[in-house]
């Protein structure tokens, strides 16, 4: 089993970015999430014909909804949003800036159907970068680390990451997704010690450099970081991973309307740290919902 401490953990250093805003009492980011919430709210409201309308609906047209009663107002489908772009494209009527101040845009996959458009100005793209920076450096990533990743620069937002890796001042190894070969050689050749990838692909190389190399675990890679979708934290597929390659295995979770990284773990492994809270990036309020039925519970009801 992999050791808890990762390359350049030798220096004196502080895992955790800000600390002053992502260690603040519950009270005080409390505060600054609901005057955050405030002035969305009514920004929302006035700037966006597909929320003021969604505000009317739900009956909240003129008097502010308040954190604490989050719940009166219903949730946004993806069916909505598509609606939205159909009615006033690009970017759809949920925007709330002029379409000059988009400055960077996104698209889903389209899975499901047509793909969405995420269009960001550039507060929204520093708010990403600094939700991204705080959530990447609390896996463990860190100045110090060399960082393979396979996430490419678009068009989805797991490409941000980059951005994101900048800020920290990592050594960036970018190779483009389903590049195997590449990858494989950049951690022969010992370009990074760190990898960055969805768990399918870390459970891919996994088998593969099981088959092909005699001690796989002799490849210079200390800590894998798995992202863009679920298995990273399920016991088998870590346990697997950290098994055959010899290292630490944490996980990052985002969601692509709000931010591509919001929750990551660090090397303790008990689940992830949300980052999406507090000063100069309120992007989110944690609320427990039933997934047996449509409308949200109340706050903190399991």
């Amino acid at each position: 089993m992999a050791t808890n401490r990762l390359k350049g953990d030798d220096c004196e250093r502080d895992w955790i970015w800000e600390r002053e805003v992502e260690t603040a009492p519950w009270e005080e980011t409390r505060r600054i999430s609901a005057g955050a919430w405030e002035r969305q709210y009514r920004r929302l409201r006035e700037s966006s014909p597909f929320y003021a309308r969604r505000f009317r609906e739900a009956g909240a047209g003129s008097s502010f909804v308040s954190l604490g009663d989050l719940t009166q107002l219903p949730f946004t489908t993806k069916e909505e949003l598509k609606q939205a772009l159909d009615e006033d494209p690009p970017f759809g009527s949920n925007l709330c800036v002029a379409p000059e101040q988009v400055k960077r845009v996104y698209q889903t996959s389209g899975t499901s159907g047509v793909p969405s458009v995420l269009a960001l100005t550039r507060g929204d793209m520093e708010s990403w970068t600094l939700m991204g920076t705080r959530t990447y450096y609390a896996t463990g990533i860190h100045e110090h680390s060399s960082v393979l990743t396979t996430f490419g620069a678009g068009p989805f937002v797991a490409g941000h990451t980059h951005f994101v890796l900048l800020r920290i001042g990592v050594r960036s190894v970018p190779v483009a997704p389903g590049d195997t070969e590449r990858v494989v050689f950049g951690l022969r050749a010992g370009l990074a010690d760190t990898l960055l990838s969805t768990a399918s692909f870390a459970q891919y190389l996994a088998n593969r450099l099981e088959k092909t190399e005699a001690e796989p675990s002799s490849i210079p890679l200390t800590h894998v970081v798995t992202g863009g979708e679920p298995g990273g934290g399920i016991p088998a597929i870590r346990d697997h991973i950290q098994r055959v390659l010899g290292v630490t295995v944490t996980e990052v979770m985002g969601i692509g309307d709000i931010a591509p990284s919001l929750f990551g773990e660090c090397t303790h492994q008990q689940g992830m740290h949300f980052c999406g809270a507090g000063h100069r990036a309120d992007r989110g309020h944690i609320m427990r919902m039933r997934a047996d039925e449509l409308p949200p519970a109340r706050d903190g009801q399991a």
